[in-house]
């Protein structure tokens, strides 16, 4: 991650890791963290060709083969998984990309989510990305004519552990602020006052921009909520200048 962050090619390094742990379990097959550390590799190595336009798809899927190997290995590790609901996770993400629903990946990396939570339920990153892939169902749910407010209240709900096990989990504060402005959304779009929700989702934004590393995407998230409140104002007949100033403003720290 140091070499992509300050522009080189980590690629290579990941696929040398991936042999090493192949090697690794060449050696000794029963060893689940060598199947956890190729898994982890290959994750990696995905992530880094997808951002480079490659196909990763298999490397997404021969890391969700070896965090499964490692479950056969080690049933009750939290930690395999918590890595194979990250593999569906990817592979979730993905499909997004594509233009798919990714449903079906998404109800098992809650799954392997909540299977590792059970065993760990201190992990704050981990409950975040429950969070994610709810919301991705809540989605998927309004998507095909569904009503997401169960799957966007569960996103949340997930947001909520997280942020009770860590207040400085910028991603929790991030996800809880994207569930609620969605939701916001869906409601506006079906009569309901969405306003109360999308306080609550700048609110989460406004954390997430002190907390996140990359805190100017918080801050775009909350331009585009104070964006969707104005038309929805003005929409009405009601003052939206303030929130369409607000959203200027934001859009502005960004840029």
């Amino acid at each position: 991650l140091a070499q992509w962050w300050s522009g080189q090619d980590p690629i290579a390094d990941c696929t040398a890791a991936i042999a090493a742990c192949r090697q690794a379990v060449a050696l000794d097959p029963e060893r689940s963290l060598a199947w956890i550390g190729q898994g982890d590799a290959l994750l990696l190595r995905a992530q880094f060709r997808a951002a480079r336009g490659e196909d990763a798809g298999t490397d997404r899927q021969e890391a969700e083969a070896a965090f499964a190997r490692a479950l056969e290995l080690v049933p009750d590790d939290p930690v395999a998984w918590m890595r194979r609901g990250d593999a569906w996770h990817a592979q979730a993400s993905a499909g997004l990309l594509r233009g798919e629903r990714g449903e079906e990946e998404c109800r098992k990396a809650e799954s392997d989510y909540l299977h590792g939570l059970e065993r760990a339920p201190g992990n704050a990153e981990g409950w975040a990305m429950l969070a994610t892939v709810r919301r991705w169902l809540a989605r998927a749910v309004s998507a095909r004519g569904g009503d997401p407010r169960e799957d966007y209240g569960r996103g949340i709900e997930a947001a909520d552990r997280a942020l009770a096990c860590d207040p400085a989990q910028g991603i929790a504060w991030f996800e809880r602020g994207l569930a609620r402005s969605e939701l916001a959304s869906w409601q506006a779009a079906r009569g309901a006052d969405p306003q109360e929700t999308w306080a609550a989702a700048l609110a989460d934004f406004g954390r997430a921009a002190e907390e996140m590393r990359q805190g100017w995407v918080a801050v775009g998230a909350g331009g585009m909520v104070y964006m969707n409140r104005a038309v929805y104002l003005i929409q009405r007949g009601r003052e939206g200048a303030a929130d369409l100033e607000a959203a200027v403003g934001a859009y502005g720290r960004v840029l």
